[in-house]
């Protein structure tokens, strides 16, 4: 099958359809440790472990293999996937969380690579609703007519695996290329330190 003949699907067709049981209080049981899925506990890829008592407003249930697209500043670009197995404490997500279940037609690291396309990104960012900073949005509408291509899962699963592995491979580069820059700088601290002094050039201490 070529890249011409896969079909398209609408975005829409992989939201998390409204529901009952999609969301709960979680105030309503106090004790309960909660596995919380936020936006700020994205940048350590590491859920928050709380109780219901302290969380004030309700949440989505989450469920592994969902793929999580924040709302708010588009422009980051924020895509978790929630790996793993069934957890022991119950999982939940920030209402910030655009959420896409676990469907059987599309591969969650597949759609999470769609959905960090600039492309896509791009469209987020020029469609966002807002006055700007952390009150500009994007809303479950502003996409839900976009076509994503749906080739087999065969498919999918080597075009994310391809993507994820070079992916990955930049990552390592970049921090490689971060260690260097910084063992650079000490080594010029030193040579400085060799020609000049401990002072640099300043007044020493009496």
């Amino acid at each position: 099958m070529k890249v011409d003949d896969w079909p398209l699907k609408k975005i829409g067709d992989f939201l998390r359809k409204k529901k009952t049981g999609a969301s709960l209080d979680p105030s309503k049981f106090p004790r309960e440790e909660f596995e919380l899925y936020s936006v700020p506990s994205f940048a350590e890829k590491q859920p928050e472990i709380v109780l219901g008592k302290e969380i004030g407003s309700n949440k989505q249930i989450i469920n592994p293999n969902d793929v999580l697209l924040s709302k708010i500043n588009p422009h980051l670009n924020r895509v978790w996937i929630i790996e793993g197995e069934k957890r022991e404490n119950r999982m939940i997500g920030s209402s910030e969380w655009i959420q896409f279940p676990e469907n059987p037609e599309i591969y969650s690291p597949y759609l999470k690579f769609f959905l960090s396309r600039q492309i896509f990104v791009n469209y987020c960012v020029l469609n966002a609703t807002g006055v700007g900073g952390s009150l500009t949005r994007i809303k479950p509408d502003t996409i839900r007519d976009l076509d994503i291509p749906i080739p087999p899962l065969d498919v999918q699963k080597i075009i994310a695996d391809k993507l994820d592995f070079e992916f990955g491979n930049l990552e390592e580069m970049e921090a490689n290329l971060h260690i260097a820059i910084q063992n650079i700088s000490v080594l010029k601290e030193s040579l400085l330190v060799d020609i000049f002094g401990p002072t640099l050039g300043g007044e020493e201490n009496e």
